[in-house]
């Protein structure tokens, strides 16, 4: 049997609900299963019918995770410890629910990428694939060039302020403002790199 068709046996028997594991998540809390169900409760954020709120009960968690309801408690104790979530019991009957602060995981996935040695220095990240830059290009919404630098300018002052309703990105790659270290990231391909550009090159989506 071929390593292919192997994979594809393995893939049919575990089933098509792999979980949503970032190993980043779980360098930065210093845990293996808080990053594990950091990340799972980040897969499902706004999926359900509240956009704020994830209705997830101890049973639930376990099948998608594995993690046992002490592993759970104990992932549930550090993501706290961090301010990364919300945790309550909402609804009749009350079901465990989870509600997640967007922009603490930000700030600790910031310090955490900021200091590894990879991102010690400033960098401009190099275009993505052309073909991919214009496909991405095409759909974003361009702003009058007239207006551009002043509007971009107002857009990142409001971003930093907490008004999210534009999206940075730079050369098509998300970007991340960190009040902690009062810089602007590119996330490139898993990696946080320090935005060197002027902020008016910022694209708002």
């Amino acid at each position: 049997m071929s390593k292919k068709q192997t994979q594809k046996l393995i893939m049919n028997i575990l089933g098509t609900r792999p979980i949503a594991f970032n190993a980043d998540l779980a360098h930065a809390l210093g845990s293996v299963n808080a990053g594990l169900l950091l990340s799972q409760l980040l897969y499902w954020d706004g999926k359900g019918w509240d956009p704020d709120w994830i209705y997830k009960t101890m049973k639930t968690i376990k099948k998608e995770t594995g993690l046992s309801r002490r592993e759970q408690d104990s992932a549930i104790k550090i993501c706290k410890k961090y301010g990364l979530i919300e945790v309550k019991l909402k609804g009749i009957p009350a079901k465990r629910s989870f509600k997640i602060r967007t922009e603490n995981i930000v700030e600790l996935l910031g310090n955490y990428f900021s200091s590894l040695s990879e991102t010690d220095k400033q960098v401009c990240p190099k275009a993505p694939n052309s073909d991919v830059y214009n496909e991405q290009s095409n759909t974003k919404n361009n702003i009058d060039n007239n207006k551009e630098g002043f509007l971009k300018i107002n857009f990142s002052e409001a971003y930093k302020k907490g008004d999210k309703k534009h999206k940075p990105f730079y050369r098509g790659f998300v970007m991340r403002w960190v009040p902690s270290k009062n810089k602007w990231y590119v996330i490139q391909h898993g990696e946080w790199l320090e935005f060197a550009d002027k902020e008016n090159k910022i694209e708002w989506r």
